[in-house]
């Protein structure tokens, strides 16, 4: 009788611990989605700057050539 208890109270500390586990899974897994849209709203978001930053380089030098032939030519 006594062991049939203790099998049974250790059953239950197992079920107990395998639901607390599982709680703790989940909420892992919430903060490791919320890490990674972080991370990829942030790269993104400096992907669109650089993006921004060649396309202005691309342009400024753009210009400057144009002057330089304006100039070598007349």
């Amino acid at each position: 009788m006594i062991m049939k208890e203790r099998s049974q109270n250790l059953q239950q500390e197992q079920m107990n611990k395998i639901k607390e586990l599982e709680r703790e899974v989940m909420i892992m897994r919430g903060k490791h989605s919320e890490a990674i849209q972080q991370l990829k709203t942030r790269f993104l978001t400096e992907k669109r700057e650089y993006q921004q930053e060649s396309e202005n380089k691309i342009s400024s030098m753009s210009k400057q050539a144009n002057k330089a032939c304006t100039l070598y030519l007349y």
